[in-house]
């Protein structure tokens, strides 16, 4: 795939296109290859690489950049839901960000300031924070953001399909291995509230090759325990005071309720299920 177009919309637009069209195929390579081989790690390592590059040498504006995280996050997210989750193929991909991470802060010597994109002088003491809040590299800008965006709107849905929700749900799970904690918490937070509280037959119906049917209780809880066995010890991390750097306003998600909610309260009190009974 060719590199950066012109630092213009249309441009942009035409190279996401491309981009996201060349992940499709990729998706589609990994759905017909029986030995689930993968080839999107490499890919998603070799963009991260040069959003990297283009933010240490301000060639882009940052609005440019977050198109780019935004095609490279949708990239990640088409792996996690491609790639079986039992395999140890997701680990490419985890492990780039886990990378990403651990590099620590990158500086910007100028930016790109108000319409006419002319380069103003940065004070490098100031970290350039993205739309959403978050730096390069220790958090992972527009990623979490996405991640949420992919599980509380789209993959508790009918037509999402058991096998996807098992691999992008074991996916989360690894991410929370390495210790990202922003993004997945919340992702891992609705599985419980999902196999929990959400009225859903107990076991897979003789139906099971329909994509659309209604997740079960029994496809909920194997996809939970093959999460929390990925996660590892950073779920116990997770779960403890202190220990996350995380960004996401839980406010901003009422209907998921917390863990320690979902053992004290009773059924008719805030509608969650009955768990002491």
């Amino acid at each position: 795939m060719s590199d950066l177009p012109a630092d213009e919309k249309p441009g942009w637009a035409e190279w996401s296109k491309i981009f996201r069209d060349s992940i499709d195929e990729e998706v589609e390579f990994t759905d017909n290859n029986e030995a689930n081989f993968c080839r999107l790690g490499p890919i998603i390592s070799h963009h991260l690489h040069f959003a990297t590059r283009d933010y240490a040498t301000s060639q882009c504006s940052l609005t440019n950049i977050e198109l780019r995280l935004s095609d490279v996050w949708y990239a990640c997210i088409m792996a996690g839901k491609h790639i079986w989750g039992r395999t140890s193929e997701p680990n490419t991909v985890v492990v780039a960000l886990a990378a990403l991470k651990a590099s620590g802060p990158l500086q910007r010597p100028s930016q790109r300031d108000g319409p006419s994109q002319t380069l103003s002088t940065h004070d490098a003491d100031q970290p350039i924070t993205f739309s959403d809040g978050r730096t390069f590299w220790p958090e992972l800008p527009l990623f979490a953001v996405t991640l949420i965006d992919e599980f509380v709107q789209r993959l508790h849905q009918p037509n999402y399909g058991a096998e996807f929700s098992f691999n992008l749900a074991t996916f989360v799970g690894r991410l929370v291995s390495v210790g990202i904690f922003d993004g997945p918490a919340i992702c891992i937070l609705s599985l419980f509230r999902e196999a929990l509280e959400t009225p859903q037959p107990l076991t897979t119906t003789v139906n099971s090759d329909d994509v659309t049917r209604m997740q079960s209780f029994e496809d909920r809880l194997q996809t939970l325990a093959q999460t929390i066995e990925c996660a590892n010890i950073g779920l116990a991390l997770l779960a403890s005071n202190g220990s996350t750097t995380d960004k996401v306003d839980y406010a901003s998600f009422p209907q998921l309720s917390s863990l320690g909610e979902l053992a004290i309260l009773r059924a008719g009190d805030s509608g969650f299920s009955d768990l002491k009974s």
